[in-house]
């Protein structure tokens, strides 16, 4: 049931996509739609290893504990989540893969849920709009961090909640503030009950 689900999910990804923008997907892109689809639960260590990532302590790089610091912090009152880092080297590209695990809502009406982030704290420019074609029209207004922008789609896919890109110039107010620059993709899955 569960490879039924993720095959399926990960299908929907790759049908949304463009051929041509396929070919030219971000490594960003390429690891969301790999790491982070529809699926009927978190991914797992062992399934990640397959994909080329391999866990690290968020103090391994100052950038992501920072990262870290920033993204692990859950809802006020909310139950406590679950973290796990991982890195990917694509040549001389590195990202890093934060995975939260949790629940959100009240007693009656709860649903789990996982959150992939994926970072490239080496990104030196905004990933292309090309990337984002497929979700034009779940596209929804979004604050940004001061001075970078976020873009956000709901139910861009179907089994993705939402997904969120943002790129933090080096140099910038948001870089100075969050303490980390580059790209940062993410992506909220409900798992379903089972």
């Amino acid at each position: 049931m569960t490879k039924r689900l993720f095959g399926r999910g990960l299908l929907t990804l790759a049908l949304l996509m463009p051929a041509a923008a396929a070919n030219a997907r971000s490594l960003e892109m390429t690891a969301l739609q790999d790491s982070c689809g529809p699926r009927a639960d978190s991914p797992s260590p062992e399934h990640l290893n397959r994909l080329g990532w391999a866990s690290v302590a968020p103090g391994a790089n100052p950038s992501l504990q920072r990262a870290w610091q920033i993204l692990t912090q859950g809802p006020a009152g909310g139950e406590p989540l679950s973290h796990s880092s991982f890195v990917r080297n694509e040549g001389a590209r590195t990202i890093y893969l934060i995975l939260s695990e949790g629940k959100t809502g009240d007693k009656d009406r709860s649903v789990r849920f996982f959150h992939c982030k994926i970072l490239n704290f080496d990104a030196t420019a905004p990933l292309d709009d090309q990337e984002f074609d497929q979700w034009k029209g779940s596209q929804r207004p979004a604050n940004g961090i001061l001075d970078a922008p976020k873009r956000q789609w709901v139910n861009p896919v179907p089994g993705v909640h939402n997904v969120a890109y943002s790129f933090v110039a080096r140099g910038s107010k948001a870089a100075t503030a969050m303490g980390f620059h580059g790209h940062l993709l993410t992506a909220m899955v409900p798992i379903p009950a089972e």
